[in-house]
């Protein structure tokens, strides 16, 4: 470290590089090793085996790498937050994302605002953003992710989704059917309106159910 101001680096070659990034908190071996030259390598907080390594920092701010190897091959990216084994591994530009658990939210390259739960979760999103992916590998394709999802909501394990919805029209999807358990007893009161639409192939003359409140 030269010119940066306020840095805490504790460890073997932790925060080796860094030499005009400021406040930056790095803890453990080789953690945020690779902070690099860059004037915009700022508030950044690396804790654990290698976390926030990084590859060559051009302009990551505000980010927090928590965990083995979190973040290890990070370049740039403002406001990420990841907690968890190569949670973050490859970030590349993405910001605003939240990845916790194993190895969530694996290479991101643009992708933002982003909150990934659970083992493998946002698994190469890549450049989608917006998504909310909870439960194992929840965005699909086992494992091989889906490159550019964006503005989904996905709740499962690997390529089954138990609920996915879409977060731009609110339209919520069940792959099966859908069980509702503790029904009332008795004859259940409706205020205002319901309106079920739809038709399949198998039934083509189906259209929709009107029960309204005049």
């Amino acid at each position: 470290n030269t010119t940066g101001d306020a840095n805490v680096f504790i460890g073997y070659e932790a925060g080796e590089t860094n030499t005009l990034g400021a406040n930056n908190v790095a803890m453990g071996y080789q953690a945020g090793k690779n902070l690099g030259t860059g004037t915009a390598n700022d508030n950044n907080v690396a804790i654990g085996y290698k976390a926030g390594m990084g590859s060559g920092y051009t302009d990551a701010n505000y980010n927090v790498f928590i965990g083995h190897q979190a973040g290890i091959d990070a370049t740039s990216g403002d406001s990420n937050i990841g907690l968890g084994f190569n949670s973050l591994f490859e970030l590349k530009g993405g910001s605003n994302n939240v990845a916790l658990g194993y190895q969530t939210g694996v290479n991101i390259t643009s992708g933002a605002k982003n909150v990934m739960i659970g083992y493998e979760a946002g698994f190469k999103v890549s450049t989608g953003g917006n998504n909310i992916f909870i439960g194992e590998g929840s965005n699909g394709t086992e494992l091989g992710g889906e490159t550019g999802t964006s503005n989904q909501l996905r709740i499962g394990i690997d390529d089954v989704v138990a609920i996915s919805a879409s977060l731009t029209t609110g339209d919520i999807i069940f792959p099966a059917s859908a069980s509702f358990l503790g029904l009332p007893t008795t004859e259940p009161e409706i205020t205002g309106s319901i309106w079920m639409s739809g038709s399949s192939a198998a039934h083509p003359k189906s259209q929709y159910l009107m029960i309204f409140n005049p």
